[in-house]
């Protein structure tokens, strides 16, 4: 959904460098990751599990939390993303 503003931001809270390239190339992840080695982030938010979504809205905020794994494939996951990525629109609160 890049091409409707869409950006997926991936944050890896592993300390080695290297385990964090090796699981980059297994999954040719081409999206971009940040590190949060300390958990400075995760403790900011309160990540206490992983993996956790925080699905980010235009203005900043975190208009959905999700924990543990998530199919993005999920019709309701595609029409929630796509709601809050059109300007016009305001998505529903995600069932999950």
């Amino acid at each position: 959904m890049r091409n409707q503003g869409v950006e997926v931001i991936g944050i890896s809270v592993d300390q080695d460098l290297e385990t964090l390239r090796k699981f980059i190339d297994q999954f040719h992840l081409t999206f971009t990751i940040g590190r949060d080695p300390n958990q400075e982030l995760a403790h900011r938010y309160g990540t206490f599990k992983y993996p956790e979504t925080y699905i980010v809205d235009r203005d900043g905020r975190v208009a959905e939390k999700i924990i543990g794994p998530i199919d993005w494939q999920d019709p309701r996951i595609i029409a929630f993303v796509q709601d809050l990525a059109n300007p016009n629109g305001a998505p529903a609160p995600l069932k999950h």
